[in-house]
């Protein structure tokens, strides 16, 4: 049995598992029902809270339900539902959030990982995917890090990889660090303070890829998967966005993680045309590039992709929820 727990004949009175969960469930449920889902939503987050807090998947709740708790364990639960009341993310309360199957450090100082960005990772190692055997040996470069989801999930799926990330936040790289340790991915990734491309991100691009046309050259063989695959996760929200969105958001994310200029594509602007005047000096001979954006922006992206790359295969790939949500750009140089 578990030590936190008691039996009802020893805790009589108290209120069991079930009553505990229903009435954190009332306290959390949104006031605002956008689909079917946010009609659960609130017991749903009570049971994920619990859970995390015993240690138990949440599907013991179904057989323990009139199971009574250690007071302890009562009064953080308590605590951690009166967080959340006041909007604080889940993934705070709990101090990591899952992405890809991974369980991955997060705070304040990071962007709290979207299941949506899980579809960049489908397009590189999926089944139609661009590395689908995971056998080569791609340079990649993940730009604006954050806790080092995109990075160290794939070398996680691609041990053979050779991996830059970067971010203007040295606090975030410190939080990547933390999880490519905990991954055991930390050899495998090169971590770079800066901001979009700048001279040391340059030259460890221009040296690797020097490197990779030597090896290729020795061993007379074509790579199967692109040289360069670079996921850039950049903030793309308009700044009128910080008045729409909700308080879970706005008061716990970090701003420069999110919002970029009046239409949301300062940043992604800006390293189109950084990348489209260095990626010829690299070495690279075959280049895909992933850009995460709102729905909205897909014509004006679209339209900056074909301004800086005019030869390039430029694709719109939609997520589960059928959004535009992901620009591909494949450039054979």
């Amino acid at each position: 049995m578990n030590p936190f727990l008691k039996t009802m004949e020893k805790a009589s009175k108290k209120p069991v598992v079930s009553e505990l969960i229903a009435g954190a469930g009332k306290r959390l449920q949104p006031k605002r029902i956008v689909c079917d889902e946010d009609r659960f939503l609130g017991r749903f987050e009570a049971e994920v809270l619990l859970a995390h807090l015993l240690q138990v998947d949440r599907s013991w709740f179904i057989t323990h339900n009139k199971q009574i708790l250690e007071p302890k364990i009562r009064h953080q639960f308590e605590s951690w539902v009166k967080r959340r009341e006041q909007h604080e993310p889940i993934a705070h309360i709990l101090g990591e959030k899952e992405f890809y199957k991974r369980s991955f450090i997060v705070n304040k100082q990071v962007l709290i990982p979207r299941p949506e960005t899980e579809l960049i990772i489908e397009l590189i190692i999926g089944d139609k995917g661009i590395n689908p055997d995971r056998s080569s040996a791609p340079t990649i470069w993940d730009v604006g890090t954050g806790s080092g989801a995109i990075a160290i999930t794939l070398a996680a799926e691609i041990p053979s990889a050779q991996i830059l990330a970067t971010d203007v936040s040295i606090r975030s790289l410190e939080i990547a660090k933390k999880n490519a340790k905990c991954h055991e991915v930390n050899k495998q990734i090169t971590f770079l303070k800066q901001n979009l491309l700048q001279p040391e991100g340059y030259t460890w691009l221009k040296k690797n890829g020097r490197t990779r046309l030597g090896q290729i050259q020795r061993s007379g063989q074509t790579p199967f998967a692109p040289t360069l695959i670079i996921t850039a996760n950049l903030p793309y929200l308009p700044n009128s966005d910080k008045q729409k969105l909700e308080p879970d958001v706005t008061r716990f994310e970090p701003s420069r993680a999110l919002f970029s200029g009046d239409d949301g594509l300062d940043l992604i602007r800006r390293f189109m045309g950084q990348l489209s005047r260095h990626l010829p000096e690299w070495n690279y001979s075959d280049v895909v590039l992933f850009f995460e954006f709102d729905p909205p922006q897909t014509k004006e992206l679209k339209k900056l992709a074909q301004i800086h790359f005019p030869k390039a295969d430029i694709s719109i790939v939609k997520d589960l929820a059928a959004h535009d949500r992901i620009l591909q750009i494949k450039l054979n140089l």
